[in-house]
């Protein structure tokens, strides 16, 4: 029972810190060298002190992953639905909603992703 109390955690703890991965890009609209560092950078430290503390597998981050990318999907179809009803214009201008600096962090972190456990596994191989 404790052990899958643990998971639940892991998984969900997971999700809020891959998910928040592109919050730092999102900051840093018109320099995107600095958007892609940022949130490179933040979801490779909160991959290492989760695997650290409690052991990910690749499952869990790739669960994840789809997780983050439907919830900010989600989040902008919001937003844009939100931004028509404000405006109350009959054009729906979908251009912004995929603009491609928000896209981009979702890669990002994504590759981030993919770029830890591929050094991850070649460092155990080397072992």
């Amino acid at each position: 029972m404790q052990n899958k109390a643990l998971r639940i955690i892991t998984e969900w703890l997971c999700n809020v810190l891959i998910t928040l991965s592109v919050v730092p890009g999102f900051l840093l609209l018109g320099n995107i060298f600095a958007q892609v560092i940022a949130s490179a950078i933040f979801c490779i430290i909160s991959l290492l002190i989760l695997d650290l503390i409690l052991k990910i597998k690749p499952i869990t981050v790739a669960n994840s992953l789809c997780f983050m990318t439907v919830f900010w999907i989600v989040v902008a179809l919001i937003k844009q639905i939100l931004l028509h009803l404000n405006n109350g214009s009959e054009n729906f201008n979908w251009f912004h909603l995929f603009y491609y600096d928000k896209p981009a962090m979702l890669f990002v972190v994504q590759f981030s992703c993919i770029l830890y456990f591929i050094v991850k596994l070649l460092r155990n191989n080397d072992n």
